[in-house]
């Protein structure tokens, strides 16, 4: 029974992983995330990200014209492996904006991919605290409805931020720290 119950914990500790944190900032982490703008498929919305010292901060116009719609600023392309995660926390300041957490696990926007609505609610800083399960899975701004899978989240390979919500809006978010745990 004892060898039994050592097993079990140090198979706990084993599969147990520890948070993982982005923090944003001048020398920190996210300096290679980037920004895309509906520009690559002929629209004409604009965002720019620009590093400060303890974060970064996110703004733009997101234009209609010419079929846009859209802002990203997402992570370079690299696996992550985020099965074991709960939670994705994040310390961010906004004017009201709303916007899209998304998990990726493509590097072609047409397939499927996952996605969270956040919606900030003052200009001082808040952390908000998503639950993964609470993730859906989208396919061209739709989605089924279908909630993040153990298996899908064991296989992305880019998550950030997007304002898509159809809307001809400036937009403009300072992001601290995204945390797994």
């Amino acid at each position: 029974m004892f060898r039994f119950i050592a097993l079990l914990i140090v198979t706990s500790l084993i599969s147990s992983k520890e948070p993982l944190k982005i923090d944003f900032g001048l020398e920190k982490d996210g300096q290679r995330w980037g920004v895309t703008n509906d520009t690559v498929m002929g629209g004409r919305s604009e965002g720019k990200a620009r590093l400060t010292k303890n974060s970064v901060s996110y703004s733009g116009h997101i234009s209609l014209e010419n079929n846009g719609g859209f802002s990203s600023f997402k992570s370079p392309y690299a696996r992550i492996d985020l099965s074991d995660y709960e939670y994705l926390e994040m310390r961010v300041k906004s004017k009201g904006s709303r916007f899209a957490f998304t998990l990726e696990m493509s590097t072609r926007f047409y397939r499927p991919y996952y996605k969270q609505l956040v919606a900030t609610q003052s200009e001082e800083w808040e952390t908000i605290r998503l639950k993964m399960s609470d993730f859906k899975l989208y396919r061209m701004s739709r989605t089924n409805g279908q909630a993040l899978t153990e298996e899908d989240a064991a296989r992305l390979i880019r998550i950030g931020f997007i304002s898509d919500d159809k809307r001809e809006i400036d937009f403009d978010l300072e992001i601290d720290y995204i945390r797994f745990y």
